[in-house]
């Protein structure tokens, strides 16, 4: 005979704790600790302080536990984060049978989102009080995480700039024709209104010339129209840079940040002094992919261990640029160069099995 489990309909005198069920050490104890010992309102956690009338709502401090459980458990939408509140034992238990709904959830991470970054510090400083980071070694990569904005909704300074330079020349034609019309200065060279028409030129062209403006101050050649804070990453991705440095004890993160540069090559000693102060050391060894690979931030460094970029172009005056510099359009098949110049396929080699990208811009 099989092993056969226990009825549905066998009663128990005495009812299983819920508290029995998880073992004494399950991560979901060291959430709840955790939290615990937070000062919540110091913190800035909103709706801490109860209104005289209306319905109460969830304690922060519960959401924020399942926010962190569903963090650990790579649980990132909030209707299942909803589903876990009704079937997961650990978040049972969490929570205390409490069961917000996806909406409560969502909007819990929109109103909170400065209290949240103060509780990742709160962590870090948890984990050194802890002896848990070893504050010697820490290794720093860079990640691309997609926005929302598609690539074809991406605009380009070169194109703004040839839209400015067709409307000089349909603001110099309706100028021109008034000069032969100056008896009639309301009358257009096609019969419209001339002050309206040039007034609705010139606003147009003030607009684009601040986008251009706009994207100079920020040192990009093209902005994403949906996500304006995003950037085009390589391979045409539209997206962010997110750094991370991990201790090389428990492999803990000890920061994050996010970044709009397309490459890690001026990320290294940025990255090293903002986890130096996290660990409160004077002295923390460097680890790094060949994509930090910069010699004047690697001599600021006092430890650094970092691969030479085999892919940099160490011929000529050295006023080349990385290859990381220059972005892939799949639709059109060329790459961009950071002049905004595109490289179309101009040949094949067989034999070395490559493509030749190229322009006659030089």
């Amino acid at each position: 005979m099989h092993i056969q489990g226990q009825s549905r309909d066998q009663a128990t005198l005495f009812p299983d704790r819920l508290d029995d069920l998880i073992g004494q050490d399950n991560a979901v104890r060291v959430i709840d600790a955790f939290v615990d010992t937070l000062d919540l309102n110091a913190l800035g956690f909103a709706r801490m302080q109860l209104q005289a009338t209306g319905r109460p709502p969830y304690h922060p401090g519960d959401v924020l536990k399942l926010y962190l459980y569903g963090y650990m458990h790579r649980v990132r939408s909030s209707r299942c984060l909803e589903r876990e509140c009704q079937k997961n034992l650990e978040v049972l238990w969490l929570l205390n049978r409490l069961a917000p709904d996806h909406k409560t959830i969502a909007n819990f991470r929109v109103d909170n989102r400065v209290a949240l970054t103060r509780v990742c510090r709160a962590f870090v400083q948890f984990c050194r009080s802890q002896a848990l980071y070893g504050g010697e070694q820490i290794a720093v990569d860079g990640s691309k995480f997609r926005a929302d904005n598609s690539r074809s909704r991406v605009t380009h300074k070169k194109d703004l700039q040839q839209r400015v330079s067709g409307l000089d020349r349909r603001i110099g034609a309706w100028l021109d024709a008034l000069e032969d019309n100056e008896d009639n200065d309301d009358q257009g060279p096609n019969g419209g209104d001339t002050q309206g028409a040039l007034g609705a030129l010139r606003a147009e062209r003030e607009t684009l010339t601040e986008r251009i403006r706009a994207m100079d101050d920020a040192q990009v050649s093209a902005q994403p129209d949906t996500d304006e804070q995003a950037r085009v990453m390589p391979r045409a991705h539209i997206g962010y840079n997110v750094q991370s440095t991990v201790d090389g004890k428990h492999r803990l993160i000890v920061d994050v940040d996010v970044v709009q540069n397309a490459n890690d090559l001026q990320q290294l000693y940025r990255m090293a002094r903002r986890s130096q102060r996290q660990l409160q050391r004077d002295r923390v060894q460097v680890l790094a992919d060949a994509g930090y690979s910069n010699g004047q931030l690697l001599k600021r460094c006092q430890a650094p261990y970092v691969p030479v970029q085999r892919a940099t172009n160490n011929q000529g005056d050295g006023c080349y640029f990385d290859k990381s510099e220059f972005t892939y359009c799949g639709e059109g098949d060329y790459y961009e160069c950071p002049a905004s110049e595109h490289l179309p396929k101009k040949t094949q080699s067989n034999k070395q099995r490559h493509w030749l990208y190229t322009s006659e811009a030089g």
